[in-house]
């Protein structure tokens, strides 16, 4: 309780009241006096008791004031190391990371060094390498490394301003060429020493041993040089030369080892009387067999999964076609002695199915195809007089002989020539189809009828040609007053033939009795057949008008409901013969 202003007795004795629990540190009024009169020993002894400690507690208080002021003075002095400390520190961090520096900066000069110190030795090995076996030690291995190394490092910008530095690179350059020349002069060494060998084992050779002998140990001869071999590869960006003389090299072994001893034998016993298509077809086969395994044998002597092989394979292609010329010149004379059409169609089918390597073949069948389609053109027609007999039904659907000849042809080989160039021999033929029609008389109704079911035959097989083929003539005009001129036309064959149709049908139109449907309508269907026929009479109606039109509807009213009796008293008919 915070007393603010003096209190009263009264009011004393009120705050007394009002308190009430006792405390230690609170006596009754008769003990006190007690203690103050008294002078019992117990008393005394106490007071002397207490005097002591308070003289103890003194002392205590005494030297726990030196003891804090001694801490004081060693948290001054700890202090003080510490800062010290730090300080030292960070004198000694400074002087490690100077230490690594130096340490770094010595460690990069001495790979500097060692990399222009590794030139002598180098040098000296290749200037030394008597042994042509060389290569084939792990020494040898290092050694590229080692040039890899050091020509990557003087190739760096950032290594430009060096002192000599254009002399070292020329240097390692030159040992570079020197190491890859000693790998091309030992492969292409050992392809001939291989080579050799085999042609001795070949000279009295067995048949059956042949094989064997070029294929099977060749390749394990050679087994050992893919490793050289992509070491080359790997290096070939700036020294393609020394990597194309290993392709040379073993290519012209290959060649010279399947001349002599398997494709000349077999092509010499070949019979060249042979039908085209089966003296292809067999040869064909023989040489593809041939080329896939020259391919497998390449693969296993030069492909590595550690290259990317672009290179391989683009070499490979000019000397697999190399051994096949024999073939192509064998198939080309053949060829060229053929004038079958149906023959060339089924050569050409069987060749465009096999691989791209035998292009030149299918080339030449195509082209002698093409020959002998310009060879049998239509040409010029001479009316026999039996076109127009119509011994039975079937005879309904004969057509004029060239488009017949034509459509047939061009049929045949449909699919077997480049589109635009079939395009175009669609476009001669039916040129020529149009200038070979005889003279005809305006009267002859049943000639008309013939020709224009022939060219309607005609026009649906070329729709279904998708002929997209504009021919293209040049002509060049010579004028005695002015300069000449070139003069360019374009010709769609299908307008030249629709153009041609919607002739005929004018001329037949007008031809016809305007007032003789019925007979008009009996001669079409028995010249060109009820279909066509029904086309017909639908385009003279155009030009006869609605009359014509609605007597023709009339006439194939009648027929259909006559038709349907036919047909319903032969269902009749049948019903009761069962």
């Amino acid at each position: 309780m915070h007393i603010l202003t003096p209190l009263l007795p009264t009011e004393k004795e009120v705050i007394w009241e009002k308190i009430n629990h006792k405390s230690d540190l609170f006596i009754e009024e008769e003990e006190e006096d007690k203690i103050n009169q008294g002078n019992d020993n117990y008393s005394l002894d106490t007071v002397a008791y207490l005097n002591h400690i308070k003289e103890e507690n003194c002392k205590f208080l005494a030297q726990s004031n030196q003891i804090i002021s001694q801490l004081d003075t060693l948290l001054a002095i700890h202090s003080s190391v510490t800062s010290q400390t730090q300080d030292f520190q960070s004198e000694s961090n400074t002087l490690i990371d100077n230490l690594h520096f130096l340490q770094e900066l010595y460690s990069s000069l001495v790979d500097k060094f060692k990399l222009f110190n590794n030139l002598d030795s180098i040098v000296k090995k290749l200037n030394t390498a008597n042994n042509s076996k060389l290569v084939l030690k792990p020494s040898f291995s290092q050694l590229l490394q080692d040039l890899d190394t050091s020509i990557e490092f003087i190739n760096d910008p950032q290594h430009a301003n060096y002192k000599d530095i254009s002399v070292y690179k020329s240097r390692f350059n030159q040992c570079l060429v020197r190491a890859l020349s000693l790998i091309r002069n030992y492969i292409t060494s050992y392809i001939r020493s291989i080579e050799s060998k085999n042609k001795e084992q070949l000279v009295n050779a067995k048949p059956i041993t042949i094989d064997a002998i070029i294929n099977v140990n060749f390749v394990n001869d050679l087994s050992h040089i893919t490793n050289l071999f992509t070491q080359l590869y790997i290096r070939s960006t700036d020294h393609a030369s020394l990597l194309e003389d290993v392709y040379n090299q073993y290519f012209h072994s290959r060649q010279s080892l399947l001349s002599q001893f398997i494709i000349n034998p077999h092509i010499d016993s070949v019979s060249f009387n042979e039908d085209l298509l089966t003296l292809s077809t067999t040869q064909i086969k023989y040489f593809s067999k041939l080329v896939d395994k020259e391919f497998e044998i390449f693969k296993s002597i030069f492909f590595s999964p550690l290259i990317d092989n672009s290179i391989n394979a683009t070499v490979l292609q000019p000397h697999l076609e190399s051994l096949l010329d024999p073939l192509y010149y064998l198939l080309r004379n053949k060829i060229l002695r053929e004038s079958s059409i149906d023959k060339l169609s089924q050569l050409i089918t069987f060749l465009i199915d096999e691989p791209p390597i035998f292009l030149p073949i299918l080339q030449d069948a195509q082209s002698r195809l093409l020959f002998q389609l310009q060879k049998n053109e239509p040409k010029p027609y001479s009316r026999t007089g039996k076109e127009l007999i119509i011994t039975s039904n079937s005879n309904k659907n004969k057509i004029y002989p060239p488009i017949e000849t034509s459509i047939s042809v061009l049929e045949t080989v449909n699919g077997l020539l480049p589109k635009p160039v079939f395009d175009d021999i669609t476009a001669s033929f039916i040129d020529a189809i149009l200038k070979s029609f005889p003279h005809a008389s305006p009267s002859d109704l049943q000639w008309s009828l013939y020709i224009l079911h022939s060219l309607l035959e005609l026009q649906k097989h070329v729709n279904s040609w998708e002929i997209l083929y504009l021919n293209r003539d040049t002509q060049i005009e010579w004028h005695v007053t002015r300069p000449w001129s070139v003069k360019h036309e374009f010709n769609d064959c299908r307008l030249k033939l629709q153009l041609k149709i919607d002739e005929l049908i004018q001329s037949f139109a007008q031809q016809v009795d305007d007032n003789d449907v019925r007979r008009t309508w009996t001669l079409c269907k028995e010249s060109v057949g009820s279909d066509h026929a029904a086309k017909l009479m639908d385009f003279i109606a155009k030009v006869k008008g609605s009359d014509w039109r609605d007597e023709m509807m009339h006439i194939l009213q009648t027929e259909n409901e006559t038709d349907a009796e036919n047909v319903d008293e032969e269902i009749e008919v049948s019903d009761l013969d069962d």
